[in-house]
């Protein structure tokens, strides 16, 4: 019943933070489960937003983190990684 993640095996019950991920995790009978988020070393529990210090607001969210802005962050761009599959063409459909 223990679980593995980035090429770790943690016994059942075990907690942990994954610093790379910025979270708080558990295994619980064989399943990963999200318990929780860390940012600036401040445990913050799933459902909860923070103010941070670039007046965005952080969610911690049980899959992923999620950082909402009202205003642009600098200059970015969308990069493509040989991992993902262009989206198919889409379909055309005839009543």
């Amino acid at each position: 019943m223990s679980c593995k993640m980035d090429n770790q095996t943690y016994s059942h019950l075990a907690n942990w933070t994954n610093t790379s991920r910025a979270a708080q995790m558990t295994c619980l009978s064989g399943h990963l489960k999200k318990t929780g988020c860390l940012v600036a070393e401040r445990s913050i529990p799933i459902g909860q937003e923070v103010q941070i210090s670039n007046g965005c607001v952080f969610l911690c969210h049980p899959q992923t983190n999620v950082y909402i802005c009202d205003r642009k962050l600098g200059n970015w761009t969308i990069e493509e990684s040989g991992d993902l599959q262009k989206p198919a063409a889409p379909r055309k459909f005839s009543l």
